[in-house]
């Protein structure tokens, strides 16, 4: 994670990088909670009383954490604002990621456990982590 935030060169973008992925794989697992059949275990609560009113409010806290983050540590790092529009459109893409990536994991375990269970949401953290590093990089190095 870390070699891959290094990659984008400046310490705006490797601060946004960073914190953006990690709020935005909680939203990929909300996303996975929310189009989840909920199972009998631990996390069945969760994924039983999350629907599209907390993937909207987690969507809406998400980026305004991200932003407020990006902001503050850009500002005391005297932000270079060429940095900003690749880091805008790489939030953008990241959200849609990070929703459909927890939209196609709720669809794996239902086809493959026939409910969203604890461990499905762990692995949806985890693998929405990646992909939006992923991704986040490709668009700052193609923008930027």
């Amino acid at each position: 994670t870390v070699a891959a935030m290094a990659a984008t060169g400046s310490a705006e973008m490797f601060l946004f990088v960073g914190v953006s992925c990690e709020i935005l794989a909680r939203v990929g697992q909300i996303s996975a909670a929310a189009f989840g059949i909920p199972g009998n275990g631990m996390a069945g609560d969760s994924v039983r009383y999350t629907g599209a009113l907390g993937l909207i409010l987690a969507l809406i806290l998400s980026v305004a954490f991200v932003a407020a983050v990006f902001l503050a540590g850009g500002y005391s790092l005297g932000f270079d604002w060429y940095a900003f529009d690749a880091c805008c459109i790489a939030a953008g893409i990241s959200i849609i990621v990070a929703l459909f990536w927890g939209f196609v994991m709720s669809r794996i375990a239902k086809r493959n456990f026939g409910m969203v269970n604890g461990d499905v949401l762990g692995a949806t953290n985890e693998s929405t982590r990646a992909i939006l590093l992923i991704v986040s990089l490709i668009v700052i190095s193609v923008i930027a």
